[in-house]
């Protein structure tokens, strides 16, 4: 790789990294939208891996995560940057798969693996967080279950299409 290219990718890795700690640490100030204004850092994190490599996007994703653990006021924002936002685009980005229906049903248990990490998590941390799910009904659970796994569609084929669309731009402008 010559100089030229290796320096971008620096700078680049560098401007990344801040852009999604200050993101992290405007989620945890702003009063509202916590998630959605956190869930932009996947789109940051994803974006500079398609532009450069899983391996420095790694690189990325674990001083974010050290960084945020130590820097952001809210350690639960943090969390859901290693486990959801960041940890979904890496671990999204190292399984690939051909076969798009096979692509699909993998990243789906992708994420459901890691939603399970972090109510694991939040249980050793908190205790029992979620005590009135042992009230409900068969049905209200796979109802439940059935709009998070909506849900995760739909954050993956955002996750998609707008690092396409910021990449596009990026590119159109010379970036």
């Amino acid at each position: 790789m010559p100089d030229r290219m290796k320096n971008k990718a620096i700078a680049e890795s560098g401007i990344i990294s801040a852009l999604i700690l200050v993101i992290l640490f405007l989620a945890g100030v702003v009063p509202v939208n916590n998630l959605s204004i956190s869930a932009v850092s996947a789109f940051l994190l994803n974006l500079y891996i398609e532009r450069n490599s899983l391996k420095s996007g790694f690189i990325i994703y674990f001083v974010v995560s050290v960084l945020s653990l130590m820097l952001l006021p809210l350690k639960s924002i943090a969390i859901l940057f290693i486990t959801i936002y960041g940890g979904y685009v890496i671990i999204r980005k190292w399984f690939v798969i051909k076969n798009r229906i096979l692509d699909f049903i993998t990243r789906i248990l992708m994420m459901d693996a890691l939603l399970l990490t972090l109510y694991g998590i939040l249980i050793l941390l908190l205790g029992d967080v979620l005590p009135n799910i042992k009230n409900l009904d068969t049905w209200q659970i796979i109802g439940i279950f059935c709009v998070i796994q909506l849900v995760i569609w739909l954050y993956d084929y955002a996750l998609t299409i707008g690092t396409r669309i910021i990449d596009r731009y990026l590119r159109k402008t010379g970036i």
